[in-house]
C-alpha cells in the first residue's frame, strides 16, 4: 500500500528519545496523510473504543428523548451485526489506544464504560431489523456533502435524535456520523444473519455473551432448513473445529433413517464460507444405526474420542464422510423436552490444539445442544403446521373442484390427481378403476396416469369384443389392495419380489424404487379403484405424513367418482325419459284387430314365400307378408314349440316390431324383414344350421328383425354431431345401442315377451345374444374383429367348441346379412342402391341446412352420379372380403360370393359408361347399407 510506504517517509530529524517530539511527528504525519489514518482506524479500531469517542462527542439527552428511544428501542425483535472487512484476521490486533488511554476513558465515562456490552447487543438488533427490510446493506454518503465542513456539523447535530438514553449511538447514526468526519466514501459492510462474518466479532466477547449471542441466533428460527445450517455454524464457532454436522432422525418404526441437515466446513478447507459447497447432503445420509452417530441415537449419549488415529470407529465412521480424517470427535445427541433423541450434532477436529475436546468444550456443548433441540422441536411444529395449512387449502381447492367437475369422472379425476401432484410431489400417481363386469379374476376397465416430472397424462381403456376380451388391465399390487382393502407402503420395489413382475407401469424406461397404494371407496365402501403413488421427486420413501395426506385425497377421489358417477346416471336418465317419450309419441303397440286379423290367416309355406333361398326377392312381398313370412321362419325353425312362445303373442310382437320401424327410405321394416330372410337362408341351407344351438338360431333371427328398430335414417356420426339425446346416452355404437333398449322395452311392454316361458338364466343368456348380434351390425366392430375372423378360418383353426370362435362366426353372419342386398340379382341390388342412397342424401341435406356442415362425398346430393363408383370401393372393402372368407369355411355359402362377384361387375359397367358420360374420374369412397 502507497500509505504505509509513507511511513517509511517520516522526517530525518526524528529523535526517539523525545516523546512529545515523536508524538508531534507522528500527529503532523498523520494530518498529511489522512486516507493512513482512515484505512488504519478501519482495521484496527474496536467497537469500544468506537463508542467512548462517540460518547465523548455527544450530549445527554433529555428525559423525554430517553423516553422515546427507548420506546423506540424496545419495538425492535430482529438481530444482525456490523464488522469491518478485516475483523476476523485481526483479532489479537493490539487497539489503536494504549493501555492508559482506555483507562483514562474509563474514569471519565465509567457510566458508559458499563453499558457498552448492552449497547452493542441493541446495536446487533437495530442492524439486523434494517437487513430485513431492505436489499443493500452498506450505507452510502454522499461525497459532495462530505467535502465540506458545515454538513459535518449539521450531521454532529442530527446524531443527538438518534442517541439512546445512554449516550451512545445506534448503529446507523454510529455508521453515518463516523463516515461523515473522516470525508471518506468508505462505507461499513452489513451482514445477513445467516453469514458467520458477523459473529465473528462476537470472538472479542466473554464466554457468556458468545454463548447468549447464539442462543439468541436460533430461539426465533422456524425455518427448519435455515434452523440446522445456524446451529451447525454455531456449534463450529463455539467448539472452534474444522468441520461440524447435524443430523436429524426421519421416520418411524424401522424405516428410520439419519438424514444430514447441515454442514459447514472451515474455510480455509473449502475456501468459501457456504456451508454445503463441494459436498452433496444426500451423500452423507446414513441409515439407522451406523457408524458413531447411529451409536449416538441409540444410546442417546455422548461420544467423545480424543485420538482418532487409534480408535478404530473413526476409520469406520471416515466411511460416511467425504474427503475427511478423523483426528478428534464429539458427538452428541439432540433431545426434545421428552428426552427422546430428535438428532445429533458432530463436531470433528478440534482446532485449538490437538489433545481434542476438554470438559469445557463438552459442558458448553451440552448447554447449548439442549437449546438447539427446543429450536428443533419448534421449528418441526412449525412444519408441520405449514404442511398441515397447506394440505387443509389443497384438500378446500379440491372441494371446489368436485363441485365443479361433476359432468365427467375422467376430469375430475385428473383434477385430483393434478393437485395430489402438487401437495405431495411425486414421479407418477396412478387411480385404475375397477371393472364390474369381471367377477372372477380382478381387472380395471381403465386407468389414468400423470408423471409429475413431465406432466404427461395417459389413459388406459378396457375394450370389450365380441364374445371375449381384447384387453385386461391387469396389477398384482392394485389386486392386493383390492382383496385385503388394505394400503401398501413399499419402500424397495426391486427387493419385492411378490408384487415386481406382473405391475402394467413396469417398464424399461421407468424404473420404480417407492410406491404407495391405497383403496378408492364409494359411499358404501365398496371399493371401486385404487390410487397409486409412484417415487417421490426426492428420492426418499413415502412416510406416514404421506400416508396421512394421500389418504384424504383418496377419500376425495372416490367423492368425486360417486358424484360424477351419479350425475352422470341422472343425465342418462334424462337422456332416456326424452327418448323414451319421443318414441312413445311416435310408435304405438299392435291394434287389436290387425293383431287378430293376422291370427286368421292361413301362414303360406316356405317355398311358396321362396324364403329358402338366397336369391329371394326382397320387393316380393308386401307387408302384410312379411309378418306371414316371419311367423313361417319362426316355425320351421321350431322356435314355438321349443320355446313354447305363444303364437298370439308372437302375432303382437311382430306387428309392434313393424310399427317402431320408421317410414325412412331404406332402414325400415322390409329392410330388417330381408336380413332376417338371408339369415334364415343360412341356418337352413348350411352346417351352421346344425353348429349353433337353437337358442342362438332364435337370437340371431330376433336380432335381424330389430337390429335397426327406430332408425331415423341417419348414422352414428350424425347424431355425435348434432348433440342428440342418443349421443348423450350411448358414447359408442350409438344407433346399435339404442336399437337393443328398444327391442328389449318392446320385450318388456305386457302382451308382448314371447320369451316368458323361458328361465331366468336362459332369459339373461338369450337377451346377451340378443345384444350381441344387433351390436355387430356396426361396421367399426366389424372392422375391429374380422381379422381374427380371417386368420382363424384362413389357417384351419376355427373350433366352435370354442365360445369366442362362435361369437366371432354369428358376428360375420350378421355383418353379412345386413349388408346382404349386395349378393342379390342385379335389378335388387341396383333398387336398393338407390334407396341407400336417397336417405344418405337426406342426412347430407340435413348435415348443410341445419349443422351448416358439408357433408361426406356418399351423402352429398350434388354428385349422385358417382354412385357407381362408390358402390365398387363398397365391395372391394367390405364385401368381398367377407365373402370369400365365409365360402371357404362353408362351401354352400359361395352363392353369396357369385352374387357379390356378378353385382361388382354390373357396378364396373355403371361406372364405365357414367366416365364416358361425365368425361371425369370419381374418387373413390365407401358406401355402406347400414347407415353406421
Amino acid at each position: 500500500m502507497t500509505d504505509r510506504i509513507g511511513l517509511q517517509k517520516m522526517p530525518n530529524n526524528y529523535d526517539s528519545g523525545n516523546d512529545q517530539q515523536h508524538q508531534d511527528n507522528i500527529e503532523k504525519w498523520l494530518n498529511n496523510n489522512p486516507q493512513f489514518f482512515e484505512d488504519y482506524f478501519m482495521k484496527y479500531a474496536s467497537s469500544e473504543l468506537v463508542d467512548r469517542w462517540l460518547a465523548k462527542r455527544t450530549k445527554r439527552v433529555t428525559l423525554e428523548d430517553r423516553r422515546e428511544d427507548s420506546h423506540d428501542s424496545n419495538a425492535v425483535t430482529d438481530t444482525t451485526s456490523l464488522d469491518d472487512d478485516d475483523d476476523d484476521d485481526n483479532d489479537d490486533t493490539e487497539s489503536i489506544t494504549t493501555s492508559d488511554d482506555s483507562r483514562s476513558d474509563a474514569g471519565e465515562h465509567d457510566t458508559i464504560s458499563s453499558n457498552v456490552d448492552c449497547n452493542w447487543q441493541k446495536f446487533v438488533r437495530y442492524q439486523r431489523q434494517k437487513f430485513h427490510s431492505q436489499e443493500s446493506f452498506p450505507i452510502q454518503i454522499d461525497s459532495s456533502v462530505m467535502a465540506s465542513t458545515g454538513p459535518r456539523k449539521q450531521y454532529l447535530r442530527k446524531s443527538k435524535s438518534f442517541t439512546t438514553y445512554d449516550g451512545n449511538l445506534p448503529s446507523t447514526a454510529r455508521a453515518e456520523l463516523l463516515q461523515s468526519v473522516l470525508k471518506s466514501k468508505v462505507t461499513l459492510p452489513l451482514y445477513d444473519n445467516d453469514n458467520g462474518e458477523w459473529k465473528s466479532h462476537l470472538n472479542s466477547q466473554n464466554q457468556q455473551e458468545i454463548f447468549l449471542a447464539l442462543v439468541r441466533d436460533i430461539s426465533n428460527e422456524l425455518d427448519l432448513d435455515r434452523l440446522c445450517g445456524k446451529i451447525s455454524l454455531n456449534v463450529f464457532m463455539l467448539t472452534k473445529v474444522e468441520r461440524c454436522l447435524l443430523y436429524l432422525i426421519e421416520g418411524t418404526g424401522k424405516v428410520r433413517e439419519l438424514v444430514c441437515k447441515s454442514l459447514y466446513v472451515d474455510p480455509q478447507y473449502t475456501h468459501s464460507t457456504s456451508t454445503t459447497t463441494g459436498y452433496d447432503q444426500q451423500q452423507l445420509d446414513r441409515p439407522w444405526g451406523q457408524g458413531l452417530v447411529g451409536l449416538v441415537c441409540q444410546l442417546g449419549e455422548v461420544v467423545k474420542i480424543d485420538d482418532g488415529i487409534k480408535d478404530s470407529r473413526c476409520r469406520k465412521e471416515e466411511i460416511y464422510l467425504i474427503g475427511c480424517k478423523i483426528n478428534n470427535l464429539l458427538c452428541m445427541p439432540i433431545k426434545d423436552n421428552q428426552g427422546n433423541v430428535i438428532g445429533v450434532v458432530q463436531a470433528i477436529n478440534k482446532k485449538a490444539d490437538s489433545i481434542g475436546f476438554s470438559d469445557e468444550d463438552v459442558k458448553a456443548m451440552e448447554t447449548y445442544v439442549t437449546f438447539c433441540g427446543i429450536s428443533i422441536t419448534n421449528a418441526k411444529l412449525w412444519r408441520m403446521i405449514k404442511k398441515e395449512s397447506e394440505r387443509n387449502k389443497t384438500l378446500l381447492e379440491l372441494t371446489h373442484a368436485l363441485f365443479e367437475e361433476q359432468t365427467s369422472p375422467d376430469r375430475c379425476i385428473d383434477s385430483i390427481m393434478e393437485r395430489s401432484q402438487m401437495l405431495l410431489k411425486s414421479q407418477k400417481c396412478c387411480v385404475l378403476l375397477v371393472d364390474n363386469a369381471v367377477t372372477e379374476d380382478i381387472c380395471f376397465s381403465k386407468v389414468f396416469e400423470l408423471r409429475g416430472d413431465t406432466g404427461e397424462k395417459q389413459v388406459l381403456n378396457y375394450s370389450d369384443k365380441i364374445g371375449g376380451r381384447i384387453r385386461e388391465i391387469k396389477d398384482d399390487i392394485a389386486s392386493h389392495v383390492i382383496t385385503t382393502g388394505e394400503s401398501l407402503n413399499i419402500s424397495n420395489f426391486s427387493e419385492n419380489h411378490e408384487f415386481n413382475e406382473e405391475s402394467f407401469y413396469q417398464n424399461p424406461e421407468f424404473e420404480v424404487f417407492s410406491l404407495l397404494a391405497m383403496p378408492i371407496r364409494d359411499n358404501n365402501l365398496r371399493v371401486i379403484g385404487v390410487a397409486e403413488l409412484i417415487n417421490k421427486m426426492d428420492g426418499k420413501n413415502f412416510d406416514k405424513d404421506d400416508e396421512t395426506a394421500f389418504e384424504a385425497f383418496v377419500i376425495f377421489c372416490g367423492l368425486g367418482i360417486v358424484n360424477t358417477m351419479m350425475y352422470d346416471s341422472v343425465c342418462k336418465a334424462k337422456a332416456q325419459q326424452s327418448v323414451a317419450l319421443e318414441v312413445c309419441s311416435y310408435h304405438a303397440t299392435a291394434p287389436r284387430d290387425e293383431v287378430q286379423k293376422i291370427q286368421a290367416q292361413d301362414v303360406p309355406s316356405v317355398a311358396t314365400y321362396n324364403l329358402q333361398s338366397v336369391k329371394f326377392d326382397d320387393f316380393s312381398l308386401d307387408p302384410d307378408e312379411m309378418i306371414l313370412a316371419s311367423i313361417r321362419m319362426f316355425k320351421e325353425c321350431g322356435f314355438l314349440q321349443k320355446f313354447k312362445i305363444d303364437y298370439s303373442t308372437l302375432c303382437t310382437w311382430l306387428i309392434t316390431v313393424r310399427k317402431n320401424y320408421r317410414n325412412v327410405a331404406y332402414h325400415n321394416w322390409r329392410h330388417a324383414f330381408n336380413v332376417s330372410q338371408i339369415m334364415f337362408a343360412i341356418i337352413k341351407n348350411t352346417k351352421l344350421g346344425s353348429v349353433f344351438s337353437r337358442i342362438e338360431c332364435l337370437a340371431l333371427i330376433v336380432g335381424c328383425l330389430c337390429h335397426d328398430l327406430d332408425h331415423r335414417g341417419t348414422n352414428n356420426a350424425y347424431q355425435i354431431k348434432s348433440g342428440s339425446p342418443l349421443a348423450r346416452l350411448y358414447s359408442t355404437s350409438t344407433m346399435e345401442n339404442h336399437h337393443f333398449s328398444h327391442a328389449v322395452m318392446i320385450l318388456n311392454t305386457p302382451g308382448h315377451n314371447i320369451f316368458e316361458a323361458f328361465t331366468s338364466d336362459e332369459y339373461s343368456r338369450l337377451i346377451d345374444l340378443i345384444k350381441q348380434s344387433i351390436l355387430a351390425t356396426d361396421l367399426a366392430l366389424y372392422f375391429r374383429n374380422r381379422e381374427g375372423f380371417f386368420s382363424l378360418v384362413n389357417n384351419g383353426e376355427i373350433n366352435f367348441d370354442n365360445d369366442l370362435h362362435r361369437a366371432l362366426t354369428r358376428s360375420m353372419l350378421m355383418t353379412a346379412c345386413d349388408v346382404g342386398a349386395i349378393t342379390k340379382p342385379w335389378e335388387v341390388e341396383k333398387k336398393v342402391a338407390e334407396l341407400i342412397s336417397a336417405e344418405f342424401f337426406e342426412q347430407g341435406d340435413l348435415e348443410r341446412q341445419e349443422l351448416n356442415l358439408e357433408p361426406q362425398r356418399l351423402m352429398d346430393r350434388e354428385k349422385k352420379d358417382e354412385i357407381a363408383a362408390m358402390q365398387v370401393e363398397f365391395i372391394d372393402v367390405i364385401c368381398m372380403p367377407l365373402y370369400k372368407v365365409l365360402a371357404k369355411q362353408d362351401p354352400n355359402l359361395e352363392p353369396l360370393l357369385n352374387g357379390v362377384v356378378d353385382n361388382r361387375g354390373n357396378w364396373v359397367k355403371e361406372d364405365e359408361a357414367m366416365r364416358k358420360s361425365k368425361q371425369s374420374i370419381a374418387e373413390p369412397c365407401v358406401i355402406t347399407t347400414n347407415g353406421s
